[in-house]
């Protein structure tokens, strides 16, 4: 990167980007949607992002009057006050090419959200110390809040926010720990005193700082940090300054304990490279679908409900027809995607929970459900139809499809 045109992005704690330390674009932050263009952008950097998975994420769940032509004209706006204020470095930082956008990853810069990656991953390579301390340094000066505030309820944001909250966490206990094989008592209660400003309700934090200001003879000054956590009620118990050690113990064997009990949940999951949908009994299906309608109400994500059900011909005898609702409870299961969730409803429904689909998304696949079901033996002597519609209200003109 040319040292005269340096690209600097923060999302730790807000965002911001400047060139050669110099605010710019600063107009961006009149428009809250603008600027997130920007931020979801530059967080996939070199990435393609199709049209509609950035309307999705920007303006998933809006009514929105036209929220294509308000992308694009988010996009000219950026690219016109780019050359207002002459950033020739920042030329082409948003390419398009067809009918994705990315970030350009020949438009060099450094994110603060990336350098914490890189950081703690050097640190978990170092064996020295020392190096690793300063690296461990670093990532805690360099992370000044959670990922992008202004967006933080986005789910495009909250997973990689968690993550990097992680790795903060891991570089200041791990530098914690070097500074008790040091004996840097001072440094760790400066350390304690600083994250509980960003985590003020961890417990172990005011028992590292008891322990700390014990060690330096400061009894007043832990029984204050003591009173303190008790009264904004973080720690398990009153904790007397006397006895932190043994709720300090407490505390790191029954986060111990708590880390294997996550590693043992981990490896009885399902395995995450299972595909099509998930099926179920309808009781399951309904928790599913309350999970789903409070993900829909926080989130704003798209949701529909679709209803399949067979009609056999007369006289069709009822082990044919039980045999063909197994057949299509698997054609059901490998058309959807592993998002969506299936439950046999009555001797000949099927019914469906589309997550994250468009209205014509999400029939499309009840179409490759009926072809595929047309296609299976013995299928000429039942008809197949399914409505599709939001949970939000009645369909007053269901989306139906039928065949004879």
């Amino acid at each position: 990167m040319d040292a005269k045109n340096v690209i600097e992005v923060q999302m730790l704690g807000g965002f911001e980007i400047r060139l050669n330390g110099k605010p710019v674009l600063k107009p961006l932050q009149t428009s809250r949607k603008a600027t997130a263009v920007m931020e979801y952008l530059i967080l996939h950097h070199g990435e393609p992002v199709s049209h509609k998975m950035l309307i999705d994420a920007i303006w998933g769940g809006q009514r929105a009057s036209n929220p294509d032509m308000a992308l694009r004209a988010i996009l000219h706006r950026v690219r016109n006050m780019i050359e207002d204020e002459q950033l020739t470095p920042m030329r082409n930082c948003v390419v398009t090419s067809r009918g994705c956008y990315r970030w350009n990853p020949g438009c060099l810069c450094k994110v603060d959200a990336f350098t914490v990656d890189e950081w703690m991953q050097q640190a978990a390579r170092q064996n020295d110390e020392y190096l690793r301390g300063k690296l461990y340094a670093q990532v805690l000066a360099l992370y000044t809040g959670r990922l992008l505030p202004n967006n933080a309820g986005e789910p495009w944001v909250e997973s990689v926010s968690v993550r990097l909250h992680a790795q903060y966490r891991n570089a200041l206990l791990g530098l914690v720990e070097l500074c008790k094989k040091w004996g840097e008592n001072q440094r760790i209660a400066d350390l304690c005193a600083h994250a509980l400003e960003l985590d003020p309700y961890e417990e172990r934090l005011y028992l590292e700082w008891m322990l700390a200001l014990q060690n330096m003879g400061r009894e007043d000054e832990a029984r204050l940090v003591a009173e303190r956590g008790t009264e904004i009620g973080c720690l398990h118990r009153k904790v007397e300054p006397e006895h932190a050690g043994s709720a300090y113990r407490q505390v790191l064997q029954a986060d111990s304990a708590l880390d294997e009990d996550l590693r043992a949940l981990v490896r009885d999951l399902p395995a995450e490279t299972e595909t099509g949908a998930v099926m179920c009994s309808f009781d399951e299906f309904c928790t599913a679908y309350r999970v789903a309608r409070g993900m829909q109400a926080r989130h704003g994500e798209p949701l529909f409900l679709a209803l399949i059900r067979i009609t056999p011909s007369r006289g069709t005898g009822v082990k044919r027809t039980e045999d063909m609702m197994k057949q299509l409870g698997e054609v059901v299961r490998t058309a959807l995607r592993c998002s969506d969730v299936a439950a046999r409803r009555f001797d000949t429904q099927y019914i469906i929970l589309l997550n994250g689909s468009t209205v014509e998304s999400g029939a499309g696949p009840l179409e490759r459900i009926k072809t595929a079901f047309y296609r299976l033996p013995h299928h000429e002597r039942f008809l197949l139809n399914y409505t599709l519609y939001t949970p939000e209200s009645v369909p007053a003109t269901p989306f139906a499809r039928e065949h004879q």
